[in-house]
C-alpha cells in the first residue's frame, strides 16, 4: 500500500497527479483466510505471519475482516484498518 499527499484528484478522469508517497507498507490477513479460494488454489509457495519477518517487525496492518453476507464467507468479505500517517513526519 502507497500513502500519497498533497496531489490532485481528477473526479471525472479518475486520475490523481502530483503529491509525492509518505508512506509504504504493507497489509497482513489472518492465517485462516490463507485456507479459503482462491488463496489456498495459490501455487506460489506463501510465508506464513509466523515466520515473516516484515510481519514480526510491524507494529499494525493485520486486517480485520468479516463477511459481506453474515456467515457466508464464499459471497465476500470486507477488510478494513485504521491507519494514520503523519504528513509532516520524516
Amino acid at each position: 500500500m502507497k500513502v500519497h499527499i498533497g496531489g490532485k484528484v481528477d473526479r471525472q478522469k479518475k486520475t490523481y497527479t502530483g503529491g509525492y508517497v509518505r508512506h509504504t507498507g504493507q497489509l497482513f490477513f489472518a492465517e485462516k483466510i490463507a485456507a479459503l479460494s482462491p488463496y489456498k488454489d495459490n501455487t506460489v509457495e506463501r510465508v506464513k505471519l509466523d515466520d515473516d519477518f516484515i510481519y514480526q517487525q510491524a507494529d499494525s496492518g493485520l486486517l480485520t475482516i468479516r463477511p459481506l453476507h453474515k456467515g457466508r464467507i464464499e459471497r465476500g468479505l470486507l477488510a478494513t484498518l485504521t491507519l494514520g500517517v503523519d504528513p509532516t513526519a520524516t
